[in-house]
């Protein structure tokens, strides 16, 4: 069970479900993740060295940064936009400010 403790940190599995088949405490039941399919693919399917679990980490936290990125990305282009009706409004405004003024003097 360590084992399938360490593969669900690591996010190569997750459990799916549970099966009890002894009348005693249901069995935990694992199924591949998208990560765990991954990596199956990319480094059980070919011979290759395979990574040790820093290695592993450090390609997790690279996804999750590049997830961040883009979540962080949308943002930014909202406040752009609304950065730039800023300033169109302003431009408006001392457009209206200045045919005011001359209509008054």
């Amino acid at each position: 069970m360590v084992i399938a403790r360490r593969l669900e940190e690591w996010g190569l599995i997750e459990e799916v479900g549970r099966v009890n088949e002894s009348g005693g405490i249901p069995e935990r039941v694992f199924g591949l993740t998208d990560a765990g399919r991954e990596f199956v693919e990319k480094y059980l399917t070919e011979e290759r060295e395979r990574p040790n679990s820093y290695e592993m980490r450090i390609e997790r936290l690279k996804d999750e940064v590049d997830d961040l990125q883009t979540t962080n990305e949308r943002p930014k282009v909202k406040v752009d936009q609304q950065y730039e009706q800023l300033k169109d409004l302003e431009n408006r405004f001392d457009t209206l400010l200045d045919r005011l003024e001359e209509q008054l003097f």
